[in-house]
């Protein structure tokens, strides 16, 4: 295996579950902050959705949101998951 693309993937593997790493811990502050937000139902919050929105509504919203993110975050995962079976493939064959 050439040693440029060896080191090329090493180097985005690396730097890809790092940055997996970081997006997870950055889902659980935000995942408290919104049951936080559930829970007290402050009024300012329904200013900010134009005041036409109800309780259910910004839940389902924050829900979906949390959802997309998290499958976003599996789906890079998966992606991370190929690069280095991928380097690991080429390491052994080349």
């Amino acid at each position: 295996m050439d040693e440029t693309l060896d080191k090329r993937l090493g180097s985005i593997v690396t730097a890809g579950w790092q940055a997996a790493l970081v997006a997870a811990c950055a889902f659980v502050p935000a995942w408290l902050f919104y049951v936080a937000i559930m829970q007290a139902r402050p009024a300012w919050l329904l200013g900010l959705w134009g005041g036409s929105l109800d309780w259910p509504t910004v839940q389902v919203i924050g829900m979906c949101l949390f959802g997309a993110m998290k499958v976003l975050w599996i789906v890079f995962l998966f992606c991370l998951l190929f690069l280095a079976l991928l380097r690991r493939q080429l390491r052994q064959t080349g």
